[in-house]
């Protein structure tokens, strides 16, 4: 089993905190933008090559997850992160408020692994939790 699925799995069984990783989503939109805080409802990676002029918002580079797993309602998606040089790496974290999304973007180029824990509530996502280390 991949060294990094065990380390989500063990965060998860032993209640590791957020705080202990190098990057997170916030569970909750910032307060900072002054609305109502909502909850995060996707974190998806996004990679922009090295010497590629970055595309708009709307055709934004995202990255499929390196490794996917269900266990218990709970389905864990990996990325490797940094892996070409040269390119940048960032989070991309996914709030809905009064029907429009916003994102909140996280600068990725320190970390080396970043993990999902999508929770599930028969076919609907009930909980997103984004960590990287």
């Amino acid at each position: 089993m991949n060294r990094y699925l065990i380390s989500a799995l063990l965060s998860v069984i032993l209640g590791d905190s957020a705080a202990a990783h190098q990057l997170t989503c916030p569970a909750q939109s910032p307060a900072a933008w002054g609305t109502p805080q909502t909850p995060l409802v996707e974190a998806d990676v996004l990679v922009y090559p090295a010497n590629i002029p970055r595309p708009p918002d709307d055709a934004l580079p995202y990255t499929i997850f390196h490794d996917q797993r269900e266990r218990h309602g709970i389905v864990y998606q990996t990325w490797n992160m940094n892996t070409e040089p040269g390119d940048e790496d960032q989070v991309y974290c996914l709030y809905t408020r009064e029907g429009k999304d916003h994102a909140l973007r996280l600068d990725a180029n320190h970390v080396k692994h970043c993990w999902s824990e999508l929770r599930y509530q028969g076919i609907k996502i009930i909980e997103v939790r984004f960590f990287c280390d």
